[in-house]
């Protein structure tokens, strides 16, 4: 994804989800070993549950 959006290889999956379009998507979610969940966003989950979508301004070309 990295080459066909002119970015430098992602370092994790945190940093790509910081190029994500819209921060209220940036969420990921694994289930451990131990039945637990751990929840990664690169912007916070504020916006999720606000119901706010705002653009991410990091984004270079945001014709989409």
């Amino acid at each position: 994804m990295h080459i066909r959006n002119g970015d430098a290889p992602y370092n994790d999956t945190l940093d790509a989800m910081s190029y994500w379009p819209e921060k209220k998507t940036t969420i990921g979610a694994a289930l451990n070993d131990d039945g637990s969940l751990s929840i990664v966003s690169a912007f916070g989950l504020e916006s999720l549950f606000m119901g706010k979508v705002s653009h991410n301004k990091n984004i270079k070309d945001m014709h989409l």
